[in-house]
């Protein structure tokens, strides 16, 4: 039985991204420092048992922004991979929040467009996939659901 929508937040997508081009990169790309192989294995694991993956289209800009260069040819196929990924409209949803809409947050000073983007999914029924502890409490906070990564893999 499938659980219901994951939120993913940056960090695990570009897990995912380069985990799926290369597990063996896993572990020497820049942004995934403290990730390892099993990681990305854990991770594909949670997310098969998700209904959907939920994004915004800022978590997708600033995984676009921190994979890499496109224009490097050791990256490039990183790219791919996120083209891949967003163009499987049976397995991602990307919900759009207005930017003006998320400034207009009390967290937004502190967290910033793309944390308080995901906060402000509080009534689409997801769970938040997160590595990143203080977006967890910001959103237990508010009643969000949070799955910490860390935590994930009991559940799972």
């Amino acid at each position: 039985m499938k659980r219901q929508s994951l939120l993913i937040d940056t960090n695990l997508l570009i897990l995912l991204v380069v985990g799926s081009h290369s597990v063996d990169r896993v572990a020497n790309h820049r942004r995934l420092e403290g990730f390892a192989a099993k990681d990305f294995h854990r991770l594909a694991d949670i997310l098969s048992a998700a209904q959907k993956l939920i994004v915004t289209p800022n978590i997708l800009t600033e995984t676009s922004n921190l994979l890499g260069s496109p224009k490097n040819p050791f990256d490039a196929p990183l790219f791919q991979m996120l083209s891949e990924i967003v163009r499987n409209a049976e397995v991602l949803e990307e919900i759009y929040i207005p930017s003006a809409e998320i400034a207009e947050m009390p967290q937004f000073p502190y967290l910033g467009l793309t944390d308080s983007g995901i906060l402000s999914l509080k009534e689409r029924n997801v769970v938040i996939l997160t590595r990143d502890m203080r977006l967890a409490s910001e959103c237990w906070s508010i009643g969000l659901d949070v799955l910490p990564f860390e935590l994930a893999g009991a559940q799972a």
